[in-house]
This record gives C-alpha cells, structure tokens and sequence, in this order.
C-alpha cells in the first residue's frame, strides 16, 4: 500500500502518516504515541533480547492458541506488522508446523533476520519456506503450497508485491482511510476469490506483563460472486481495525 506523500522532516513525515489514521493529530498526539512505542520496545528488548522474561510461558500460550485454532494449520494465514510479529512463522515450528512466508525481496532482508533471531532465541527447530514476489511464478509457489495444505502467511501491510511501490501508485485500488486515500494492491483478494482458499487473519500484541496476547479472526464474509475489489477492502478493514486497537504497536 502507498499514498503519495511529501518531503519533509523525519518528525513531520510522521505526523503525516499519523493523521491518515488520526486526522486531528498533533506534535502532542505524536510524543504520547512515541512514548508508548519506547515502552514496547523496552518490553521486548527485556523479553526476548535479554531472556528475561517467561520464554517458556511464550511457547506455551503459542502451542495453547494453535491448539484452540486448527483452522491455522491450512490456507491463507494474513498478519500485519504489529507487536512481535516476526515471532509467527517462528511458533509455527512450535506447534509442529512448517510455513510458506511470502515477503517482497526488501521484506525478505528486512524480516527473514528478525524470524531466524526469534527462532533461535526459542530454540525452535524445522524449515521456514520464504517466497519471493520479486522472483517468477512467485504464485505458482503460493498456489501449491496452498493446495498442499501448507499454511501461508503473508503480511498485509508489508508487501509492495510484483511491480513494486511504482504498480501500487499506477495500478492499486483506491482504499479511504479517516485522513486520505491511499492506493493498496488486489492480488491477494485475486487469489482468494480464484481459489477459494480458507482466509485467516492473526495478529499478536504485547502485553503489559511481558506476555502475548493472540487473536485469530475471520478477516471477512464474502459469497462467490465477490469481486477481488471487495475482498481486498475487507482485508485492509480487518489490518486497519487491528491497528486502530493498538497503534503504538504497529510498524
């Protein structure tokens, strides 16, 4: 997804992208919202970083909330960048289950580290598939894993997808969030109507005690005469929604 967007000071460009989601924001919105981001990252550096918090208590809510969600084991599993979200496809492997991940190839740089330092933090052993949109018949590898049975986890908000930012300024669908418009990619919601695939949509957020908290949802509701518009507006509903519950935890 990508709005076009102004040059200006690191703080400014901030608060930019803070007012597509908080129109009326200020420079005193912005210092609260980074004050509880710092809080996070402190909780995360204490948790994960140093060991010093409940690791063993994190694998076993992991294993608890795959167990309770079955449906994770197949099709499309849908997360955003919230909270400690490189640890997904890492607690796969702790309820006994490899992924397909796909990430563009700057994601891959970016998040591939971040899963295999979680990964190795947990000691968690077994095979993390990474697929590269950049790469041809990157769908093709989508489109087997799914009818596998392999799960495959895409992150909604990360991927610039084929063709890059410049397609999704070209050619994305026009998506009205509370501040502007923006442009998001409809490939997934091609996929999805094509396919039928089951959808589901994960996100994880730190708690203030150093836990996790975990939610499986439903992303949307749609019959088969769904347009891949239509999914795709529901998609982004779902993310936005996730992020509006906790903005201090996403990015």
């Amino acid at each position: 997804m990508t709005p076009s967007h102004p040059s200006r000071s690191a703080r400014a460009w901030a608060l930019w992208n803070l007012r597509a989601l908080q129109p009326h924001a200020d420079a005193a919105t912005l210092a609260q919202l980074e004050a509880r981001r710092e809080r996070i990252r402190a909780l995360e550096e204490r948790v994960l970083t140093r060991g010093r918090g409940d690791t063993a208590g994190l694998l076993r809510d992991a294993r608890a909330f795959f167990q309770a969600h079955p449906e994770l084991r197949r099709g499309l599993v849908l997360s955003l960048h919230m909270g400690p979200y490189g640890l997904l496809p890492a607690l796969y492997l702790a309820a006994g289950v490899e992924p397909s991940v796909v990430l563009d190839g700057a994601a891959l740089e970016r998040i591939r580290p971040d899963v295999e330092r979680r990964r190795g933090q947990l000691g968690l052993s077994g095979a993390i598939r990474w697929i590269t949109t950049d790469r041809p018949l990157f769908a093709v590898r989508m489109l087997r894993d799914l009818r596998a049975g392999t799960p495959v986890v895409v992150f909604l908000d990360g991927n610039a997808g084929a063709g890059g930012l410049r397609a999704t300024r070209d050619d994305g669908m026009p998506y009205r969030l509370p501040g502007r418009t923006i442009r998001v990619r409809t490939g997934l919601g091609r996929l999805i109507r094509r396919t039928g695939c089951p959808v589901h949509a994960v996100s994880v957020r730190w708690r203030d005690d150093g836990g996790l908290a975990w939610r499986c949802v439903r992303p949307g509701e749609w019959s088969h005469r769904a347009t891949a518009r239509q999914i795709t507006r529901q998609l982004y509903d779902w993310l936005f929604d996730e992020v509006a519950r906790s903005p201090e935890q996403w990015g």
